[in-house]
């Protein structure tokens, strides 16, 4: 939002009219050309009023107006709504050339400076999706996995070949799936209803194969984007 300051003039303050000077006499004729130099103005005297134009025109803004605030309301700055670790988190590079499993930590995001990791854009959406979570239930969301790497990846399909997805496969490795708990791992929760309701509006989802009626139940997955 722009700020504009309303300045009133100080007083004694010339008008922004320049005084006009008084008629000079016609010279006498035959009058010494000294005389008549002296009653011409020279240029480095400036005439009455000058100095108050120009202060004026200080005040005028680069768009041809005043700027226009009240004193008794001074401009306050806008509140920042993002933290800080997101705004540092938007300036990491997208990577588009990065294996599953294998992107770099710079092309990652921090969420909440805590130990979830998430492409940027997820993590922007995500953490948003979270402040309408708690605004709802008075308690922050839940969450246990974010970006795995594919020795993280490997690691689980080794403990649980029937759940995880083959490694360099799952989402979890493009940083942008989610794990949750706190009531969203099951299908009947206010929870997990309630996110089912409004995640979308946030980009993210329960996808279709992990739903109560898809392939591969999983109420505790969610995915960003479509």
């Amino acid at each position: 939002m722009g700020i504009a300051v309303s300045f009133a003039s100080p007083q004694g303050l010339a008008d922004s009219s320049p005084t006009a000077a008084p008629a000079e006499s016609p010279p006498t004729p035959g009058a010494p050309k000294a005389i008549l130099e002296a009653a011409e103005p020279t240029p480095s005297q400036p005439l009455a009023g000058d100095a108050a134009l120009d202060r004026r025109r200080e005040r005028v803004s680069r768009g041809g107006g005043r700027s226009q605030i009240s004193k008794s309301e001074p401009a306050q700055p806008a509140p920042d709504a993002d933290p800080d670790w997101l705004r540092t988190c938007r300036s990491a590079p997208a990577d588009g050339g990065s294996a599953n499993g294998r992107i770099p930590d710079e092309n990652l995001c921090e969420v909440d400076a805590g130990p979830l990791h998430l492409r940027s854009d997820a993590a922007a959406a995500f953490w948003r999706l979270a402040e309408a979570y708690e605004t709802r239930f008075g308690s922050e969301l839940c969450v246990t996995d974010g970006y795995r790497s594919l020795v993280d990846q490997e690691r689980l399909y080794a403990a649980k070949p029937g759940l995880a997805a083959r490694p360099g496969t799952s989402n979890h490795g493009w940083g942008i799936a989610v794990d949750l708990c706190g009531g969203v791992e099951s299908f009947d929760t206010e929870q997990h209803i309630w996110l089912a309701e409004t995640a979308r509006d946030f980009g993210w989802s329960n996808p279709e194969w992990a739903q109560a009626t898809g392939s591969k139940p999983e109420p505790w997955h969610w995915e960003y984007g479509d």
